[in-house]
């Protein structure tokens, strides 16, 4: 789209200087050489004043007609770049990649001249061509059309850039080729550019006229420039989507994790003392399994309410006002009433000081550290630590149980093991797993206390 070569505007500076000397060394000539000779000086004088008059008025309507063309095209290119300009706010601006394209196809439309814009998409298939917006083209007329059954598309793709085609009846590159839309719309000429992103077609864009002959280089660089914008708005949209259905995954990924580590291990650790209630009623007066039994309808209220919780987004109830240190004791509280367990809890006091979603992330840890200690582990003793190592909070769980291969724990996919890593990664902290067949096990997860600057 540009408004004048260098070139040109170099030779009509030369013009414009060599111009009126060689007119006026004419001038002169004549007057010598073939006026004052044959005519009087008055005639002659006249004459070739008459003669300086006339080239002055025709230099100068040349130069205004010339300046006339050039305030045009500056006209032109101005409300190009204007809508270029436009366009790109919108893409910037606007999600609805629907009316986006519209909006190009719009532009397309007015800024050529066409009788018909349509922007037409590549399906997944990679061959069909959907035509997805457009301007000037009757209801119910165009339909999908191949990306190598239409001539059309095919010169676009051949020539791998724009596809000018003067007149359709006379171009030797579409005879004996199917040009359904051309046909369909009853276009002569037409204008089609393809738009890509990453080096991978995206669709086409077309201007098409019922006249013979009606674009050029110009139109084309315009045409494509418009196609262009659109290819940002179908891959702005694309990766929008994309991301939205990453974030998406990793929201399911978050509540499968919370509910592994939260919810189903209270859910356990309350099946596992009914189980016992249950067979202690089947010994024991009722009235002496009342109190535990009242413990286990409240486990279970509490993790109804968890449950609630986690649907609106909330935290767990051992975590209301940060409060990490009752968690832990609760933690070990709740594994001593199920499987017996000596528990001993040291907090350093104060205890380190952690937002909500680090102290979150080593209450889950612990979670379902002590969980697989009650299920697993055999124990007698269970130990809970939490307390400051230099500029880290470190998390020990420990237990004196049968102990586990962590390495072969893991390649068998383990999701508690892994649930504890991505919680540790999700703060960058880090968690070690020191166990070993018959020595029992320790689970230490460190978590640094102020966020690490990358």
């Amino acid at each position: 789209m540009r408004v004048l070569d260098r070139d040109v505007l170099k030779t009509l500076r030369w013009v414009a200087v060599v111009a009126p000397l060689a007119f006026l060394v004419g001038l002169a000539l004549l007057l010598e050489l073939a006026l004052r000779p044959r005519l009087p000086d008055g005639v002659a004088f006249g004459l070739a004043g008459a003669v300086a008059a006339l080239g002055v008025a025709a230099f100068s309507w040349g130069i205004f007609a010339l300046l006339e063309r050039f305030q045009a095209r500056l006209e032109r290119s101005a409300r190009e770049w204007r809508a270029l300009f436009e366009l790109g706010q919108e893409v910037t601006a606007a999600p609805d990649v629907g009316s986006l394209l519209e909006s190009v196809t719009e532009r397309a439309q007015r800024l050529t001249g066409a009788d018909v814009a349509v922007l037409f998409l590549l399906e997944p298939d990679g061959d069909t061509l959907q035509p997805t917006a457009h301007r000037g083209c009757p209801a119910g007329v165009l339909a999908p059309v191949s990306l190598r059954g239409d001539g059309l598309q095919a010169l676009v793709l051949e020539g791998s850039g724009p596809a000018l085609v003067a007149d359709v009846r006379s171009d030797d590159r579409t005879a004996g080729r199917p040009l359904a839309v051309i046909e369909s719309l009853g276009l002569t000429s037409a204008l089609v550019v393809p738009f890509s992103a990453k080096g991978k077609l995206l669709g086409t864009l077309m201007a098409g006229h019922r006249q013979p002959g009606r674009f050029g280089p110009q139109e084309a660089e315009l045409l494509q420039a418009l196609a262009d914008w659109a290819a940002v708005a179908v891959e702005t949209h694309r990766l929008y989507e994309a991301t939205k259905s990453l974030a998406l995954l990793e929201e399911r990924e978050r509540i499968a994790r919370d509910l592994h580590d939260g919810v189903i291990q209270s859910l356990y650790a309350t099946g596992l003392a009914l189980e016992a209630l249950s067979e202690r009623l089947e010994q024991e007066e009722p009235g002496r399994v009342r109190p535990q039994l009242e413990s286990a309808i409240d486990a279970l209220e509490r993790v109804m309410q968890d449950i609630r919780d986690y649907i609106y987004g909330l935290r767990p109830r051992a975590l209301r006002g940060e409060d990490l240190a009752e968690g832990l004791r609760e933690l070990a509280r709740g594994a001593g009433e199920v499987a017996g367990l000596q528990t001993q809890v040291e907090l350093e006091e104060p205890l380190p000081r952690l937002d909500g979603e680090r102290a979150l992330a080593v209450y889950h840890v612990a979670q379902e550290a002590v969980s697989n200690v009650v299920r697993h582990a055999g124990a007698t003793r269970l130990r809970l630590r939490l307390a400051r190592r230099g500029q880290a909070a470190v998390l020990e769980v420990e237990d004196d149980g049968v102990g586990f291969d962590p390495e072969a724990h893991r390649d068998h996919g383990g999701q508690g093991l892994r649930n504890m890593a991505d919680r540790a990664r999700s703060v960058q902290g880090q968690l070690t797993v020191d166990s070993a067949p018959g020595r029992g096990t320790r689970v230490c997860l460190e978590v640094p206390l102020e966020e690490v600057k990358l």
